[in-house]
């Protein structure tokens, strides 16, 4: 099923063909539709409670039974780098968007994953943006380059503190 969503998302990006008229995927991994424009993922607040901007994670997110279940599963960066590197690339020029959009696509890539951990998947995804690590992520989260890009930019120490576990989550992570 990824392998055909992936190339979906593809054909979407390079032809622009599945999309809404704003230019983001008509709908989302396994059928799901996207986030509403404007609508933070979990809402949290940002300084002097101006707003979230894509929702705002809790310490340890993942770090409970359900969430440790759902990610034993599978191989979270092989998702992570689908959302990430090619299913919400029509988002990558708004953060907020981008943000939103990989959170979201993680809960449908994994099932039974929380939305509050999903969101460090997100907040990782959209640092690494702002790091300008894209394009050594795009095609493998766990590339060499593209750790020492997220590491440098300290988006894996953030990352780690979200999920509430050791390692960036690449299955040769320490």
């Amino acid at each position: 099923m990824l392998n055909v969503l992936r190339g979906a998302a593809l054909v979407c990006v390079v032809f622009a063909c599945a999309c809404a008229d704003d230019g983001s995927p008509a709908v989302g991994p396994s059928g799901a539709p996207p986030n509403v424009v404007g609508t933070p993922i979990s809402g949290g607040g940002g300084s002097s409670g101006a707003g979230g901007s894509g929702g705002t994670s809790e310490p340890g997110a993942c770090d409970n039974p359900e969430d440790l279940e759902a990610l034993a599963a599978v191989v979270p960066s092989a998702e992570l780098t689908f959302c990430a590197g090619l299913f919400c690339l029509p988002d990558l020029f708004d953060a907020r968007r981008y943000q939103n959009c990989v959170s979201l696509c993680m809960t449908s890539e994994i099932s039974e994953l929380s939305l509050l951990c999903a969101v460090c998947y997100g907040e990782s995804a959209s640092c690494g943006l702002e790091a300008r690590c894209t394009s050594l992520c795009q095609f493998n989260t766990c590339a060499l380059p593209c750790l020492n890009c997220l590491q440098n930019a300290g988006c894996l120490d953030s990352f780690e503190a979200c999920r509430g576990l050791p390692g960036s989550g690449c299955p040769s992570s320490p």
